[in-house]
């Protein structure tokens, strides 16, 4: 059949061939791929369009056999063969292109930012998005960045910091989800935990993506991240590619993922890869001229050729479907913040203290978008809290305990610019004095449930670990104080409520082990911890 002038085939007929081609040679162990792109001579690209395929070494005609030689062409359209030998690109830590400050724990989830399993490598997180079918927000990228051959269900997943030495449970913002290893895609959702503050931003940029589109041959697209920085691609053939997975504990297996190969645009005369550093897997490619989302960055080439500067993605709105997510958008966060989903405990807690001077100077230790949520070193007042349209920065509360304490009644207990408020005063659940509170158990559940839990104890559960990020009211005490106090778990809360300033001021005496035997719960700790305001 003759050769077709590739710039007059419908697409339909290129993805036919392609097809074709891919049920005679797909089978050989030498594949890796099959797309339909541009056609490369002597290292350049031209602008005939053909269908290529994709193997892992590249032989001369003299040392394959005759049974093995491909076609020049399939159903008259021209057939090429390029060297494609593609790997995961996962990380260890954050690379050395960093910002001199951008080591530092960011105070906000936001796509581009490294991520990955406790413990293991690292890649990026690609979006933002929000699940369809809970509402809540959550992380996007890929399966072997968030997942992988150990994945189970509400998987811990981290914004690892540099300067951490192994875990740090500070650095725990999502809890696995869903994810997809096959001809969709190769990705992953997290969903985040509820008190985990959030931005629908990309990383460097700071631009929010909120739109996605399929991708087409030969644009432009970027990519940043916080391992690598931005990098620039075109858009060079649109197919399936072939990857190696662990996809158990020690058991390897080549997945076909369908999606489109990117080259640098100085390919010809840059010496090092730019486009598929290591850590960037799952990072997102985004359409330099209408800033859409296009694919999932998921490999690139691992070749002996230095100068191989290529990189895979898969599509996003095949992902996107698959995973039921969409991308999420500064309405969805305006729509948590009024519901109370954003703000996180210690931002609630901040409404307790008013600052008798206003803070001095911002975070210098991350480069976080500068808008109209500020973020301050100090506590912010309960007027800027509440004029905020936007969760501020989660302050630090941890305080050194002055000398000249004497006792629990609220007498000089904090520094002479921090006075502490009460708000339940004006939302009349609790009365002076202590005896005098409501009896019922509809009054005692709102005092536990909106002040002794989340103005007392949960903020000072926080400052003794920050690994009781996240406990819920319900959680039992043995989930995670047992590791803590081998003492026992009352002598621990009794320990615990002595010693923290934020049990100071509210006219609570001292408690003893003995006031917290058999409690089982958070709440009926809190519970206890009523019982003893009343009867003082």
């Amino acid at each position: 059949m003759p050769v077709r002038n590739t710039k007059t085939i419908p697409r339909a007929d290129l993805e036919r061939a392609m097809r074709k081609a891919h049920r005679a040679y797909g089978n050989r162990a030498n594949f890796r791929g099959i797309d339909i792109g541009y056609r490369w001579t002597n290292g350049a690209q031209s602008d005939e369009i053909c269908l290529r395929i994709h193997v892992e070494q590249k032989l001369g005609p003299e040392r394959i056999p005759d049974s093995q030689i491909l076609p020049s062409e399939i159903d008259g359209v021209t057939l090429d063969v390029i060297s494609g030998p593609y790997g995961p690109t996962l990380g260890k830590r954050p690379g050395a292109s960093q910002n001199d400050n951008s080591s530092a724990r960011p105070p906000y989830a936001m796509a581009g930012l490294a991520c990955g399993r406790s413990g293991e490598s690292i890649g990026s997180v690609g979006l933002m998005v929000i699940d369809e079918t809970t509402g809540k927000p959550g992380l996007l990228s890929n399966w072997h960045v968030l997942a992988g051959p150990r994945a189970h269900c509400n998987d811990p997943v981290m914004l690892p910091c540099e300067q951490d030495e192994g875990h740090d449970p500070r650095d725990h913002v999502a809890r696995l989800k869903r994810w997809v290893l096959g001809r969709s895609g190769d990705a992953a959702f997290a969903e985040l935990l509820p008190d985990q503050p959030w931005l629908p931003l990309q990383f460097g940029s700071f631009k929010s993506i909120d739109r996605a589109r399929p991708v087409q041959l030969g644009e432009i697209l970027t990519k940043t991240s916080q391992t690598a920085g931005t990098s620039r691609a075109r858009v060079d053939g649109e197919g399936l590619y072939r990857l190696r997975y662990e996809i158990r504990p020690g058991v390897f297996e080549f997945r076909d993922i369908e999606g489109f190969k990117l080259v640098a645009l100085d390919a010809d005369t840059v010496d090092t890869p730019t486009v598929s550093l290591a850590g960037e897997s799952g990072a997102a490619w985004i359409s330099e001229i209408t800033g859409e989302a296009i694919g999932l960055h998921f490999g690139g080439d691992t070749g002996p050729d230095a100068a191989s500067d290529h990189a895979i993605a898969c599509n996003v709105t095949s992902v996107l479907d698959r995973l039921q997510l969409r991308l999420a958008t500064f309405e969805d966060l305006l729509a948590q913040n009024s519901q109370g989903a954003v703000l996180t405990q210690q931002q609630k807690i901040s409404a307790n203290l008013s600052a008798g001077q206003p803070p001095e100077s911002t975070l210098k230790d991350w480069p976080h978008p500068v808008h109209w949520a500020q973020d301050w070193s100090g506590e912010p007042s309960v007027t800027e809290l509440r004029a905020a349209p936007q969760p501020e920065a989660a302050p630090v509360f941890r305080r050194h305990r002055p000398d000249h304490r004497q006792d629990r009644a609220g007498h000089q207990q904090y520094p002479a610019d921090v006075l502490p408020l009460i708000r339940i005063q004006p939302r009349g659940l609790f009365h002076s004095p202590p005896q005098e509170f409501h009896q019922s158990s509809s009054a005692r559940h709102q005092i536990i449930s909106q002040e002794i839990w989340p103005l007392h104890l949960y903020p000072a559960l926080l400052d003794c670990n920050p690994n009781f990020q996240g406990v819920l009211l319900e959680e039992r005490l043995t989930h995670r104080i047992q590791a803590i106090s081998p003492a026992g778990i009352a002598a621990f809360l009794a320990q615990l409520i002595n010693g923290s300033l934020h049990f100071d001021g509210i006219g609570l005496q001292r408690l003893r082990s003995e006031d917290f035997i058999g409690v089982a719960t958070y709440r009926q700790a809190c519970e206890r911890i009523l019982a003893a305001l009343q009867h003082q």
